[in-house]
């Protein structure tokens, strides 16, 4: 009987201990996974607002030499680029893309640029851009 008694005791140990070490994989594993989700918002958020800014910079750029009647080929065809870059990475987000969607981020962005090229005057645009940026940063934060 005594043998019965240590060999249950041995078996519902090792069983315990399996189980144990298997909730902790399955709890660690899931905390890893999400932490990894939380790391990837983060990171097309910050490319996000590099990308917004660098345009926008760009663009500044460009109107206040098109004032001088200073504005060189080469700047030109930064602000281009920047500006679709900007549109790529408005578009291509994974880890992000159901908020941007929900902001409706691209179309906003577009008639912002849009007001800026019809009237040449970026101060028009500050606000918004502000405003972007802020939600950005907030989102990108959040978690």
């Amino acid at each position: 009987m005594i043998w019965l008694t240590v060999l249950t005791s041995g078996v519902l140990g090792i069983v315990g201990t399996a189980i144990g070490a298997f909730l902790v994989y399955r709890f660690s594993r899931r905390t890893q996974h999400e932490q990894w989700i939380r790391d990837n918002r983060k990171e097309e958020y910050r490319e996000l607002i590099e990308a917004l800014t660098d345009e926008i910079t760009a663009l500044v750029r460009r109107l206040e030499m098109s004032k001088d009647r200073t504005i060189t080929r080469e700047v030109f065809d930064e602000e281009r680029e920047k500006h679709r870059t900007a549109l790529r990475v408005l578009k291509n987000r994974i880890f992000i893309a159901r908020d941007l969607k929900e902001r409706n981020l691209f179309d906003e962005w577009a008639d912002g640029l849009k007001l800026v090229w019809e009237t040449g005057e970026y101060h028009t645009f500050e606000a918004t851009y502000e405003k972007i940026r802020e939600w950005i940063v907030d989102r990108a934060t959040r978690e």
